[in-house]
Formats: C-alpha cells, structure tokens, sequence
C-alpha cells in the first residue's frame, strides 16, 4: 500500500522498460498515475480481463495517462541472456541463501581496527563574556 500512498501524494510517474534479451531497445515513459477500484474501473472497461490466479484478484488499478514516450537506443543496452536458475530453499547455509556472499561475515577478526593517525588537538575552552 506504500506504493499507492505515494501515487496519492505525487502522481508523477516515470516507466522504464528495456528488452536486454532479444531486441535490446528500450521504452521509457512519463506521465500522471490514477488509483481506480476495481469495480470502477469495469464499469468503465468492461472488457478488462474477469479470470485470475486464486487470490491473485485485483482491488485496484493504477492507471497512466502517457504525457511523454521516447525510445532509449540500444548502443548502452547490455545483451543479455536468460539463464536456468535454481534456489536452495530450506538451506542453513549461509552462502546458498546469499546472506554472505563474499564471505567476511563468517570470517573472525584478527587485529583491532588502527587507530586514527591524526592527532586531534585539544582546545582549552574559552570563558564566555559576562559569566
């Protein structure tokens, strides 16, 4: 619900989307966002889709009124490439959940941190006027 709070505050919007995959192009997209209830928006639409997940069925809608679209060339677009992932659900260990990946947290402290090297000088305090 943050989310929408934020389009309340704000409607701004700003939509990126790039296809890193196959064409490598991207579109981008600026506007205004509206919060519509579902029932009000299929009074209006009545063609939008009525058949969803089980608990997947929409309350509201975010609507973007387009003001501005322009294409992102793909010269800085990365090709990329899909890859089959797999995850260690119900793992402990520590680096198959991610949580430390480069491994410093599992690693102990052999020396303390040095100490500053800049020797701060002390100030006697001045007698303020009148005291």
């Amino acid at each position: 619900m943050a989310s929408l709070g934020n389009i309340s505050e704000n409607p701004h919007i700003g939509i990126l989307m790039i296809d890193f995959v196959q064409d490598l192009i991207g579109l981008h997209i600026n506007g205004k966002a509206s919060i519509h209830e579902d029932a009000t928006l299929r009074a209006e639409y009545p063609d939008l889709p009525t058949e969803f997940e089980p608990g997947r069925t929409p309350e509201r809608w975010v609507v973007v009124s387009v003001e501005e679209a322009y294409i992102h060339c793909r010269k800085h677009i990365p090709k990329m490439a899909p890859v089959a992932r797999t995850r260690s659900w119900g793992t402990d260990d520590v680096k198959r959940k991610g949580g430390d990946y480069f491994g410093v947290k599992s690693q102990r402290r052999t020396q303390t941190p040095p100490a500053c090297p800049v020797q701060i000088p002390r100030v006697a305090p001045h007698p303020v006027a009148g005291h």
